[in-house]
């Protein structure tokens, strides 16, 4: 037979457990995660236009079923200029290479 103590302990904790799921889900007056602030949602057709231009410009991703604009890297730079920039950091130290210890001291 459990003692008082023992079923007092689980009583409490059982309390406790039950406050823990009080809260309301989003948007019923929880504050997490934030519900997002937007502007004027955009009309269908300037959706079908951004979709279209994406498609034009081969920035369109697809993942699973679902359709991703992913956005532009336009760069200045070619790739030479890149190549030697990445090189100069390198041997700079600013890149790390190799097997990198994080040894506690």
């Amino acid at each position: 037979m459990p003692s008082p103590r023992t079923i007092l302990t689980l009583s409490l904790l059982a309390c406790a457990a039950g406050t823990a799921f009080a809260g309301g889900p989003a948007g019923e007056g929880s504050d997490w995660p934030p519900l997002p602030q937007g502007g004027t949602p955009l009309s269908r057709a300037q959706v079908q236009a951004d979709t279209q231009a994406a498609r034009d410009h081969g920035t369109l991703t697809m993942q699973g079923d679902q359709m991703y604009i992913a956005p532009s890297a336009a760069s200045h730079l070619d790739r030479a200029t890149v190549r030697a920039e990445a090189a100069q950091a390198l041997r700079a130290g600013l890149i790390p290479s190799g097997d990198v210890s994080t040894s506690v001291h």
